[in-house]
């Protein structure tokens, strides 16, 4: 079992904040990522592809004091912390310390807004169905995996906020796997 650790970050305030706002879950979320947009820096999130038959793993390497929120997951899978701490909240278990290493269980529907309070590296496994294995080009492999497993539940923050790290990372948001 993980120990209890009591954390304390900047990003506290804004969370906060937003724990007084008496409104449905997915509406607190939109706020937050508004919040993020409008008054944080964008950051670089590194994510590594890695595949074997039938499964496909994103990992993840999420920066300490970064606040972010998840796409929305369509599929029920396992996901591990492999390093790092964040406080994680979802509409099932609201705010919830995440101590690696840790494993779980992503339900269908989950979407999650994390607070990064060390540097972090997280990982989901999905399988893959046949036609998706048997695509040769990674990126539209890729694009179908994801139009399966997950969500962007509003298309135009996500793409500003895309555009907003183009600026940060010299013009493309598509991170290197050789990162970490």
């Amino acid at each position: 079992m993980a120990p209890e650790l009591e954390v304390r970050d900047p990003l506290d305030e804004t969370l906060a904040r937003l724990d007084g706002i008496a409104a449905p879950v997915d509406q607190q979320m939109d706020a937050l990522e508004d919040r993020i947009v409008s008054e944080l820096a964008p950051v670089e999130m590194p994510l590594r592809h890695q595949w074997t038959p039938g499964l496909y793993t994103r990992i993840i390497f999420m920066p300490k004091g970064t606040l972010l929120t998840s796409k929305v997951h369509k599929t029920e899978h396992p996901y591990f912390v492999l390093s790092g701490i964040a406080k994680v909240f979802t509409e099932v278990g609201g705010w919830e310390l995440m101590v690696a290493p840790r494993a779980g269980v992503t339900l269908p529907y989950t979407r999650r807004a994390l607070c990064i309070h060390e540097d972090c590296l997280w990982a989901t496994v999905h399988a893959i169905t046949p036609e998706e294995e048997a695509e040769p080009d990674e990126a539209k492999r890729l694009a179908m995996i994801e139009a399966r497993i997950m969500e962007v539940p509003r298309p135009e923050v996500h793409k500003r906020y895309l555009q907003l790290l183009d600026g940060l990372v010299g013009g493309s948001a598509v991170l290197a796997e050789e990162a970490f």
